[in-house]
């Protein structure tokens, strides 16, 4: 059926304003010209939507008759929308192609909307014959619609150029969502080159118009930029898409206050007020952000069931760390079928250790292959093990540093840690001088507990370089912190002048400590020491 918001039977704003300036002039027209088909028909229009004067459809409808027959072509296109509104389509057909002939361009939009939507008159071709008539004719609406089939493949083949020329057609004639899907063709380059000054041009017409999207659209761009000012206004443009109801704003504007900037301040309860506002919209992001911060996994469940795949992948690990494998795998797998990288690499680890399934290297091999095609860099640390160590895929060194390579790129320092490794063991200069740079790196800019393994790799390879006061220092920091192998380390370098004066004592000290924290050869070299059994000691460093 038609939507009646597409009848076009009510005055222009100028005249809506002149309501009683309207009808006296269209009276005083139709005594002096009663012949005159447009002014019987405006007649007609004030006595039907009540303009200037009490309502009166029969009458109203009685003078657009009349005109019609006069040859008005409005009056025969609104005819046509009363007949289409009384479901008499046969006989609003008729009319349209009469207005149409006659002129009226917009007819054309409604023929196309006829043959397009109902049952009893769908004709594709004859569809889109007509909209490319009122397109051709500039009706903003009919250029819309014409893109929205091309866009989205619907009766044409799908051509996203010839979508997005006639989406700026219908947006340059004033249509707001033609503006907004313009402004997103040039952001995202689709259909045209990307272009993000015309992005935002576009954006910013269709948000003067109160549009929701373009509102949010403009912001996210306006936040990229490097000036306060404009950062300042995106987040002004937020909070009015998101008092307009778009919960996405809603969503950006709780990020923003859950960690603050320059620009706004950090406030955890505005965070949460529009993670909440979002939340009751249905928005599985904001659900998800307020399960975090409240800790809450009711919340967490109900996000899930938003359909937010982070809240699948969430409750997925949960269910997994609990053993429970069949719920971990249908939770992972229904975020991975909205191709969630996170929720493929859970469940390629699965295949991989034969959790709650059938241990399948390969499988777990495609599903990194997915993942990290799509940016997850636990996928790209793991393709790099496997080949380093050749698991489900023939042995490649050079594949295994250049996957290695990506994970570290992006962060991870396990897989930096396992590179330096392998940079380590080729022997080469300049590959034991990269895996120096990474490990330094690793020990110095993190906080986790790696460092300490970034330290225990620096000093062995201080060690084997023979920069034995650079890995000596490295071996005290770690044997303090209570490593056995540094423990054991530092006590051999000790007992052989190794980066330190000759101290037995701190020697036996530090193989007594070792040997407490569990080193199985500590205790037979602290009793060697101890013992004074000095050249056990020189045959065992030597062959060591």
């Amino acid at each position: 059926m038609i939507d009646k918001e597409i009848f076009h039977m009510q005055l222009s704003n100028e005249q809506a304003d002149n309501c009683n300036k309207q009808f006296l002039y269209y009276s005083d027209k139709v005594k002096s010209s009663p012949y005159d088909a447009e002014a019987v028909n405006g007649l007609g229009e004030c006595y039907y939507f009540g303009y200037g004067t009490a309502k009166n459809t029969d009458e109203g409808l009685k003078l657009i008759e009349t005109a019609a027959k006069l040859g008005s072509a409005k009056a025969n296109f609104n005819l046509a929308n009363i007949f289409a509104r009384e479901t008499n389509y046969e006989k609003a057909v008729s009319l349209y192609e009469t207005a149409a002939d006659l002129g009226y361009t917009d007819s054309y939009f409604e023929l196309g909307n006829l043959y397009r939507n109902l049952d009893s008159e769908r004709d594709s071709d004859k569809a889109l014959h007509y909209y490319k008539l009122a397109a051709d004719h500039n009706n903003p609406n009919a250029q819309l619609v014409f893109a929205k089939l091309y866009s989205k493949g619907e009766i044409v083949p799908q051509n996203s150029e010839f979508a997005h020329k006639y989406f700026e057609k219908s947006a340059k004639g004033g249509n707001e969502e033609a503006q907004f899907q313009t402004g997103f063709d040039y952001e995202n380059g689709v259909g045209t080159e990307p272009d993000l000054s015309k992005a935002v041009y576009w954006y910013e017409q269709a948000s003067s118009k109160r549009h929701k999207e373009a509102s949010y659209r403009l912001a996210v761009l306006n936040l990229r930029s490097e000036d306060k000012n404009t950062k300042e206004n995106a987040v002004k443009l937020l909070e009015a898409a998101a008092d307009n109801g778009n919960s996405d704003a809603m969503y950006k504007l709780g990020e923003l206050y859950k960690y603050g900037s320059q620009y706004v301040p950090k406030d955890l309860a505005k965070s949460k007020y529009y993670f909440d506002k979002g939340s009751n919209l249905d928005n599985g992001n904001c659900t998800y952000e307020l399960a975090l911060i409240d800790k809450d996994i009711e919340l967490m469940k109900k996000a899930e069931r938003q359909g937010d795949i982070n809240a699948s992948v969430y409750l997925g690990k949960i269910e997994e760390g609990a053993q429970h494998y069949e719920n971990a795998y249908r939770y992972y797998s229904k975020a991975y079928e909205k191709n969630s990288p996170d929720a493929a690499y859970r469940i390629g680890k699965m295949f991989e250790l034969g959790r709650g399934l059938n241990f399948d290297i390969i499988k777990a091999l495609e599903l990194y292959s997915f993942a990290a095609s799509n940016g997850n860099v636990d996928s790209m640390r793991e393709i790099g093990i496997c080949y380093a160590k050749g698991k489900g895929i023939s042995a490649d060194i050079n594949q295994a540093i250049a996957w290695l390579s990506k994970a570290a790129d992006n962060a991870d320092a396990e897989a930096a840690l396992f590179l330096s490794q392998l940079l380590m063991e080729t022997g080469s200069e300049a590959n034991i001088n990269e895996a120096e740079i990474i490990l330094t790196k690793i020990k110095e800019n993190n906080i986790s507990e790696i460092k300490y393994k970034a330290a225990y790799y620096l000093a062995l390879l201080y060690t084997k370089s023979e920069r034995y006061a650079d890995a000596f220092w490295l071996w005290s920091e770690l044997a303090e912190n209570g490593n056995r192998n540094a423990q054991f380390n530092l006590a051999m370098f000790y007992c052989f002048g190794l980066g330190a004066n000759v101290n037995y004592e701190k020697a036996k000290e530090w193989w007594r400590k070792s040997a407490e924290n569990g080193h199985k050869a500590a205790h037979k070299y602290y009793n060697i020491l101890t013992k004074n059994k000095l050249e056990e000691l020189l045959f065992k460093k030597e062959s060591t």
